[in-house]
């Protein structure tokens, strides 16, 4: 396994938000719903702590797609 100091910029990039949709999934209790989704879902449910960063988030989901 490749140690943190190997990686890209790119595989970097790709582990902090398969990490961060982990979280997020867990928080909303929907492990298995696809990003994007899962910031509707925040917004139907009122997350605040999720809307307050949901700009940034979707952000993130556009650049890793």
């Amino acid at each position: 396994m490749f140690e943190e100091n190997n990686l890209s910029n790119h595989e970097k990039f790709l582990r902090i938000f398969n990490t961060l949709h982990e979280v997020i999934g867990e928080k909303l209790n929907q492990p298995n719903m696809q990003f994007g989704e899962l910031l509707i879902a925040a917004e139907r449910n009122n997350d605040k702590v999720i809307m307050n960063y949901k700009k940034e988030l979707d952000f993130y989901r556009v650049f890793r797609n």
